[in-house]
């Protein structure tokens, strides 16, 4: 599922960086496959989006929440 499509705050892992110029963009942010994401905050229209990873918090533009796929976290 795309990170633009979530709505819930739980847990979830990067899968996969879809091929763009903004790729290496967010690299360099920290935001890679394998990592855990969750979603902090919402605007009202969905952009942009606060998310936390690796303890820093991010804000993204829908644009690149689009190119991120997620897979949500089981709980043990």
């Amino acid at each position: 599922m795309k990170l633009s499509a979530i709505s819930s705050k739980r847990l979830h892992s990067i899968t996969r960086i879809e091929e763009s110029d903004l790729k290496y963009r967010l690299y360099e942010m920290g935001i890679y496959p394998n990592q855990e994401l969750q979603v902090i905050n919402k605007a009202p229209f969905g952009d942009p989006l606060v998310v936390q990873v690796d303890g820093q918090l991010i804000m993204l533009r829908l644009d690149e929440a689009e190119l991120i796929t997620l897979e949500e976290k089981q709980l043990n």
